[in-house]
Order: C-alpha cells, then sequence, then structure tokens
C-alpha cells in the first residue's frame, strides 16, 4: 500500500526536487555575490591604507628635507628608497625630494616630496606634496 501511495504522486516528488535546485542555485549566486562584494571592499581598503601610508612618507619627506636644509642650504634632494624590511607593512616604498629656488626670494625654497607605496604593487599609491621653506640666516645654524 505504501508504494502505491508513492507511485501516485511522483509529479510531486519531481516539483520539490526542481524547487530545492532552484534555492541551491539561488543560495550559490547570492553566495558568490556577496563574496564579490568582500573581495571589493578589501582591495578598496587596502588601496586607502596605501594612500594613507604614502601621505605619511611624504610628510616624513617633506621634513627630512627640511631637516638637511637646516645644517646645508646648498642640499638639492634625493631620492629616499625605504626597504620592505624597514617598513610595518613589509612593503618597500620610495619618497623622491627635489629642492628649487624660489624665484625672487633667495632665502626660501621649495621642497617637493613624492612618494610611492607599495613600490612593489603593480599600481603603487602616489602622493605629491610641497611647501616653501625659509632658510635660516647663516648667523642662526
Amino acid at each position: 500500500m505504501n508504494r502505491r501511495r508513492r507511485d501516485r504522486h511522483p509529479a510531486r516528488r519531481g516539483a520539490v526536487l526542481i524547487m530545492t535546485l532552484v534555492c541551491l542555485a539561488l543560495a550559490t549566486i547570492i553566495g558568490g555575490v556577496l563574496l564579490r562584494w568582500v573581495v571589493m571592499e578589501h582591495k578598496l581598503l587596502a588601496s586607502q591604507a596605501h594612500e594613507s601610508q604614502a601621505r605619511w612618507l611624504a610628510e616624513a619627506g617633506l621634513e627630512r628635507a627640511a631637516a638637511r636644509l637646516q645644517s646645508d642650504a646648498e642640499y638639492a634632494g634625493e631620492s629616499w628608497q625605504i626597504a620592505a624590511s624597514e617598513m610595518p607593512s613589509g612593503h618597500a616604498a620610495r619618497v623622491e625630494l627635489r629642492i628649487e629656488a624660489v624665484e625672487g626670494e633667495p632665502r626660501r625654497r621649495s621642497i617637493v616630496a613624492e612618494a610611492a607605496y607599495p613600490t612593489d604593487a603593480a599600481d603603487p599609491a602616489r602622493v605629491r606634496k610641497r611647501i616653501i621653506y625659509q632658510l635660516p640666516r647663516e648667523d642662526e645654524s
């Protein structure tokens, strides 16, 4: 008797199977969308962290150049390479420092710092900062 009851409704069993497959497909699609969203968020946060670090490196470069100008008015800049082993993140960085005279103002210099972080990435964050520095008078140095 039990066998007859099962055979009388094979369409229901097929419908349940189809509904189960549809639910699994929807769950897979939703999971894929969520995974893609998480990956995009991770990349965005990493990009923001790299840009923030590049900003700090550019600021440090400005301070480094100002300190060098304090003791040497002829300092013209440098390429400052920071090894990955010296960075807490384990990524290398580079800061280019350029010193330029300010036209018509012999005691002032333009300091430009361009930072790239991480330099071992395909597309590092780049930040450029510029300040005007007043050279100390010779009796101050």
